[in-house]
């Protein structure tokens, strides 16, 4: 699927960023840290990302076993965005380790939708954002 945008992908601080491969560490981080919006440089505009960040944390549920058994980990989702803010298809690219929470990560992106409309979706009008989604006991 030809993407319109860049696909951006996560920083440490969980938001979307500029392409570029995650950090093991960054990827395996088990606690969440503030998200700070990325810069407008990397293709995803900071107070869109902002904003999508915010529904993707409001959306977010602990699967109930999940959180019996203690299952923490950072799920790497792939997701599509139709102009009209519809979430069309979501994947897992990075799991998490546990399958509860990967497929709770697609089911929060499902959740949140719809989003805003991208801005700049361009001709085929859809935007393909990459983020981690973290779980994390305190």
């Amino acid at each position: 699927m030809p993407a319109v945008a860049a696909a951006p992908k996560p920083t440490a601080a969980g938001t979307l960023s500029p392409a570029a491969a995650p950090s093991p560490a960054a990827a395996g981080a088990p606690r969440s840290a503030p998200a700070t919006p990325p810069s407008t440089s990397s293709g995803v505009p900071a107070d869109y990302a902002a904003t999508v960040n915010g529904r993707l944390e409001r959306a977010k549920t602990y699967p109930r076993l999940a959180r019996v058994r203690r299952e923490e980990g950072t799920a790497q989702v792939h997701f599509t965005v139709a102009r009209d803010g519809t979430v069309t298809a979501c994947t897992v690219t990075g799991g998490s380790g546990h399958d509860l929470l990967d497929t709770e990560a697609c089911a929060l992106v499902y959740r949140a939708s719809p989003l805003p409309p991208p801005p700049g979706a361009g001709p085929n009008g859809h935007m393909d954002l990459s983020v981690p989604i973290r779980f994390s006991l305190n």
